[in-house]
């Protein structure tokens, strides 16, 4: 197994032993009902209006790790402005020579690098980055394995997804072939997928997708403010050490999960977003998207 992907496996599997398995996305199979949960969660979300995701300032206190300031922004404010700035960003998809790329960075809790490139014309996918210890993996290309083929079709795929917040929430909560259609990360055909709630699919197309729709960006964000709980957090970082405002959504009971999105102070861009397991054992796991872009050559950087 690659060692990017085994390493991840590793610590995954530690976490789950050590932890409910049935309350994170990657412990959790197909086969296993999560329905009475999910609708649990469906109208709860019905139950939320604008007046109360807005009332009052949601600004935390200081649970995450990182710098608290004194922001008064309300989390709808927050997510609107990191909407708005997907809306008026572009999305570039490579010829059919051509290969999009993406870098992502994850610590659990020791980092390491994980680079992907695919092919335009849909034939290959190259897997690269570096190891815990900062030494470069070396570059594997094989046949592309995912379902949705070339990017052009995978960005026709996300392109369908609703625009409208509440049907993609819906969607992304209800759809059980959806985080296997859209995995981006070389899972083999025949393996077992994986469910997730809403906000995890949310953070993960956020995290993984190499080339997201503007609109479709957009709505994540907008999508994210009907998730009960959701509150703003005034300082986080993300595993490349960059300091942001924190969306954050606490999920699980009796070991709660708290999941994290580090979003740019600046411009309200994605950065990355941090996973903690609270159980017998405490798990960080903390991400970064590092770069993305089209280039002309596999194991080629955008500049």
């Amino acid at each position: 197994m690659h060692e990017l992907a085994k390493h991840t496996v590793d610590a995954q599997a530690r976490a789950c032993q050590e932890t409910q398995p049935q309350i994170h996305p990657m412990c959790v199979r197909a086969g296993q009902d999560r329905r009475p949960a999910r609708v649990l969660r469906r109208a709860a979300i019905g139950a939320v209006t604008a007046a109360a995701v807005t009332a009052g300032v949601l600004v935390g206190s200081g649970e995450e790790d990182g710098p608290q300031g004194t922001r008064t922004d309300t989390v709808a404010v927050v997510l609107e402005a990191a909407a708005k700035n997907a809306e008026r960003g572009s999305a570039q998809l490579p010829g059919p020579q051509q290969w999009a790329y993406l870098a992502t960075v994850a610590c659990m809790p020791q980092c390491f690098t994980s680079e992907r490139w695919w092919q335009g014309n849909g034939k290959n996918s190259t897997a690269g980055g570096t190891d815990v210890h900062g030494h470069a993996n070396p570059l594997i290309t094989r046949p592309m394995l995912s379902r949705l083929g070339t990017p052009d079709t995978i960005y026709k795929a996300l392109s369908a997804l609703p625009a409208e917040p509440h049907a993609l929430l819906e969607q992304l909560g209800t759809d059980p072939d959806l985080r296997w259609a859209l995995d981006f990360e070389g899972v083999p055909r025949d393996a077992t997928p994986t469910l997730d709630d809403e906000a995890g699919m949310i953070f993960r197309l956020l995290q993984t997708a190499p080339i997201l729709p503007p609109k479709v960006n957009a709505s994540l964000f907008r999508a994210l403010k009907l998730v009960p709980g959701v509150r703003f957090i005034t300082g986080t970082e993300d595993a490349l050490h960059r300091h942001g405002l924190g969306v954050q959504i606490v999920s699980g009971t009796s070991i709660p999960v708290r999941r994290t999105l580090v979003l740019d102070p600046r411009t309200y861009a994605y950065f990355g977003y941090r996973e903690q397991w609270h159980g017998a054992k405490n798990f960080t796991f903390v991400y970064a998207r590092k770069a993305a872009g089209v280039v002309d050559h596999s194991g080629e950087r955008p500049h």
